[in-house]
C-alpha cells in the first residue's frame, strides 16, 4: 500500500541564494548551527559547504569563506591514565558492555543464524578475556591466607570412587530386576 502524499518528504531542492546568504549571515552573527539549519531549511553538510564558499567558479569560490567558530579536526583527547589498575578497570567495563550487548542480541529469537553464530563466537572471546582479567586481578591482590585442607591419599580417593560407583551400579541392577519382575507379572495377567 503506498504512503499518502501528505506524509512523504518533499524532494530535495538546492537552497536559493536568499537561503544561502541568510544562513551565512546568521552564522556570522553567532546563531547556533541547529537554529540556522531550521530557519534556512538546510542540511548540515550543505551549510558547511556554503560557509566554505560554495562551488568553485572561474578560479575561486562563489562566496568568501567564513572561518569556523570551532575547530574540531585535530583536537587531541586527554591522555588516558597509564596505570595497570586503570587499564584493567577499562578492560573490565568494555568486556561487561560487550557481554551485555551479546546477551541482549542472543535473547532475541528473530536473529539470523549467521548473526547468532558470530555472537556466540564473540561471547566466547569475551568470556576468555574476562577469565584472563580475573587472573590478572588475582595476581595483583594478595591472596588471603587460608588453611590448606589435608591432602588425601590418591589410592584412598580412587577406592572411595570405586565403592561409590559400585553402589550406584547395584542400585540400578535392583531397579532393573524389580522392573523386569513387574513387567512379567503384567504380561501374565494380560495373557489369561
Amino acid at each position: 500500500m503506498p504512503h499518502p502524499v501528505t506524509i512523504r518528504p518533499s524532494p530535495y531542492r538546492p537552497p536559493t541564494r536568499e537561503q544561502i546568504e541568510r544562513a551565512r549571515s546568521m552564522y556570522e552573527q553567532g546563531f547556533t548551527v541547529s537554529r540556522i539549519l531550521a530557519a534556512c531549511d538546510m542540511a548540515l553538510g550543505t551549510l558547511y559547504y556554503w560557509l566554505g564558499g560554495g562551488p568553485r567558479e572561474e578560479g575561486g569560490p562563489l562566496y568568501p569563506a567564513i572561518p569556523r567558530r570551532k575547530q574540531v579536526i585535530g583536537k587531541r583527547r586527554k591522555p588516558l591514565e597509564t596505570s595497570r589498575v586503570s587499564l584493567a578497570a577499562r578492560l573490565w567495563r568494555t568486556a561487561e558492555r560487550q557481554a551485555r550487548d551479546i546477551e541482549e542480541r542472543l535473547a532475541r529469537p528473530a536473529a539470523s543464524t549467521t548473526e547468532r553464530e558470530r555472537d556466540v563466537r564473540m561471547f566466547n572471546i569475551v568470556v576468555r578475556t574476562m577469565r584472563d582479567l580475573a587472573l590478572f586481578d588475582a595476581a595483583q591482590t594478595p591472596a588471603p591466607e587460608t588453611t590448606v585442607a589435608p591432602e588425601r591419599d590418591v589410592e584412598e580417593l580412587r577406592a572411595s570412587l570405586i565403592r561409590s560407583m559400585e553402589a550406584i551400579a547395584a542400585e540400578r541392577e535392583e531397579e532393573d530386576a524389580d522392573g523386569d519382575g513387574a513387567h512379567s507379572q503384567r504380561g501374565d495377567i494380560g495373557a489369561s
